[in-house]
């Protein structure tokens, strides 16, 4: 649950066909990320270079990204560290989206894409508290005319669910949005039954996953209101971002 899945595209963005798709066997979404695995330079046996494909060449492309907004993190606060959801929040919510609208079972939450990512480090966009059980937070975020996407997402570090578990969420956050005009939005669900697999997503409350993303194209300006629900917490508190 807390780790990140990487999956791998061709040179063109599409989804690479040795690629693993999801969900995983409790529905949850799987890869998280893309990024290019076909045809890649890398460094081989015997101190000479040549192209491979596969996701252990996107992997290690998401992995030096992180690298990147670790760095870009440490400068910014003293050469402190930062948590490690925080992270995995802004990569995945920095991501470019690509086949169907939303999150999918091929492409998680599209491919990286950092300027986006370190866009959202390094004017602050994001935030972090603790919930408990049937407790509800209130944060605002106000958005300025002109605006082309407004996305949101909410990241935990869930807790580690006993062996052989059906389901291996244990701490259930829910996340809704409502806009200057009093519409209240939901996340993205996608269906997990397995002729719906391709499927695009819906919106809903999300009771399997512990990373729930709300999209809006060309939001009107005003002060939105996200809320946060601890809808089913065992080990609280719990920490997001």
């Amino acid at each position: 649950k807390n780790i990140l899945t990487i999956g791998a595209t061709q040179r063109d963005g599409s989804v690479a066909s040795f690629s693993a798709r999801g969900p995983v066997k409790d529905g949850r979404i799987k890869p998280e990320l893309m990024a290019d695995g076909a045809t890649t330079v890398s460094t081989i046996p015997d101190d000479t270079y040549s192209t491979s494909n596969g996701t252990s060449m996107s992997a290690p492309a998401i992995a030096g990204g992180l690298a990147l907004l670790y760095q870009r993190y440490r400068q910014m606060h003293g050469g402190a560290d930062p948590e490690n959801a925080l992270m995995k929040a802004l990569v995945m919510n920095g991501g470019s989206d690509i086949e169907n609208s939303g999150p999918d079972f091929k492409t998680g939450f599209g491919r990286m894409n950092l300027l986006r990512s370190v866009d959202m480090l390094n004017n602050n966009r994001y935030f972090s508290s603790g919930i408990n059980n049937g407790e509800n937070n209130i944060h605002t975020i106000s958005i300025p005319s002109g605006t082309a996407l407004l996305k949101v997402m909410l990241y935990w570090n869930d807790p580690a669910a006993t062996v052989y578990a059906s389901q291996t969420l244990v701490n259930d956050l829910d996340l809704d949005l409502t806009t200057p005009a009093s519409v209240k939005l939901f996340p993205y669900k996608l269906d997990t039954l397995p002729s719906n697999v391709n499927s695009t997503a819906t919106t809903g409350a999300d009771h399997i996953n512990n990373v729930e993303q709300i999209v809006i194209t060309n939001p009107g300006s005003g002060t939105y209101s996200l809320t946060v629900k601890g809808f089913n917490i065992p080990k609280g508190p719990q920490k997001y971002f």
